[in-house]
């Protein structure tokens, strides 16, 4: 019979004990992604020791990593951050880069997420927390547009104060819900799970469409559409025609959604510099004008807002009614990282498509799934916004990724929410 030695023995131990408090923060974590909306308080304490914990798990115990991630994954990621800090070096306001270059760290938290030998029931546990906090939050975005809770802006905005930073993170739970809902073959749940799913969905998506975030209404549809075209194309003509009858009940009930939806295609000739889309052009002729500029590195990674308002002085471009960025990853990336920047980005973005598409093919795992429906969302979301730099966005999507990831990604697919 085996005996463990000394040093095994404290591995063990540790490994139990940092198992343990990875279930408290990450689950704080996941509560806190739809709470407040700047990146101080409980947000980074748990974020921040989370991270710590895993990096000790990883490189103190170090344990042995159950669910790998292909190497060309790992480059991509490396070279992505890697990039940004050379381009945060470059910026003049250096502050304000280095703000921005700290939130890619959720990028390492998603990556030693995956890896951790967290068992499978603590991580069932977690996303049930992290879905469970997506749900409130969407019912306080549904309370909000009935006038039943205030709301700091005119329109509904959870616990973020803004509608666009609740409906990005909101948008993640969502979408993962309603493709769990369509994988029957590859998640496995209780009608008990599955009524949680359903109530998840429901809320969530009720908090998206009232929130009136057009581009996270495209983005959600986009991916989810994606996503189960992949798996079963009769499943997605299903999920197509509940999307219209949805689409028209909140149509037929309220004359803002309805402005709102036909917007998606009219502003774009009907909005002046004061409108989100004429802003939005605006901006981009500014990101395009600051690529002209420096093509190959960018003007650096914290310098778009000053160096737009210096375009707007010298009446190069009209003024818009928001300058912090170009509301569009790509041309973000292009503008402050350059055109090697962009090359990064989409080598990065492919890489985790190409990811997901193995999992796919080698074990049918909702991982794969999940890895690119959160990608396609991002990719499509970012034509009109930029989630790169969105702390929360970023967060939820590498915690999601880095949770449900693992599963059936190295055996078959196993439960996803606590059963009965």
């Amino acid at each position: 019979m085996y005996k463990m030695t000394s040093f095994e023995r404290w591995q063990d131990k540790a490994s139990r004990i940092i198992e343990k408090l990875l279930v408290i923060s990450l689950s704080g974590l996941g509560i806190t992604i739809f709470v407040g909306w700047k990146d101080v308080g409980p947000f980074k304490a748990f974020d921040l020791v989370s991270l710590a914990a895993l990096l000790a798990w990883r490189c103190i115990v170090k344990y042995h990593p159950h669910n790998p991630i292909p190497r060309q994954v790992f480059i991509a990621s490396l070279l992505f951050i890697a990039l940004s800090a050379v381009s945060a070096f470059m910026s003049v306001d250096r502050h304000f880069a280095f703000v921005l270059l700290k939130q890619y760290r959720c990028i390492f938290l998603g990556g030693l997420l995956f890896t951790a030998p967290i068992g499978d029931r603590y991580r069932k546990y977690i996303i049930s927390v992290f879905f469970l906090a997506a749900a409130v939050a969407g019912l306080i975005g549904i309370s909000q547009y009935f006038g039943l809770m205030h709301m700091e802006s005119v329109r509904p905005d959870g616990f973020s104060r803004n509608p666009n930073l609740y409906a990005g993170p909101l948008s993640i739970a969502c979408s993962s819900a309603i493709v769990m809902l369509f994988l029957p073959k590859t998640v496995i749940m209780s009608r008990k799970g599955i009524s949680f799913i359903m109530g998840v969905s429901i809320l969530t998506l009720g908090g998206v469409i009232l929130s009136q975030s057009r581009s996270i209404w495209v983005a959600l549809f986009a991916s989810c559409i994606i996503t189960l075209f992949l798996h079963d194309r009769r499943k997605t003509l299903i999920f197509l025609f509940l999307s219209l009858m949805i689409c028209a009940i909140f149509i037929s009930g309220s004359n803002i959604l309805r402005q709102r939806m036909i917007s998606i295609v009219t502003s774009v000739y009907t909005e002046d510099v004061s409108g989100s889309t004429g802003t939005r052009i605006e901006l981009w002729k500014g990101a395009l004008l600051m690529f002209k500029e420096r093509p190959f590195l960018g003007i650096g990674l914290g310098d778009f807002q000053p160096t737009i308002n210096n375009l707007i002085s010298e009446n190069r471009l009209k003024q818009p009614t928001d300058t912090h960025h170009a509301h569009n990853i790509y041309l973000q990336v292009l503008a402050t990282r350059g055109i090697i920047g962009i090359a990064v980005l989409l080598l990065f973005l492919i890489s985790l498509i190409r990811w997901g598409v193995k999992l796919i093919k080698d074990h049918n795992a909702i991982g794969g799934y999940i890895i690119i429906l959160i990608t396609t969302l991002a990719m499509v979301g970012g034509l009109t916004d930029d989630h790169v730099d969105f702390d929360r966005f970023l967060t939820a999507s590498c915690f999601t990724i880095g949770l449900i990831g693992p599963f059936g990604a190295m055996r078959k697919s196993e439960n996803v929410i606590v059963q009965e």
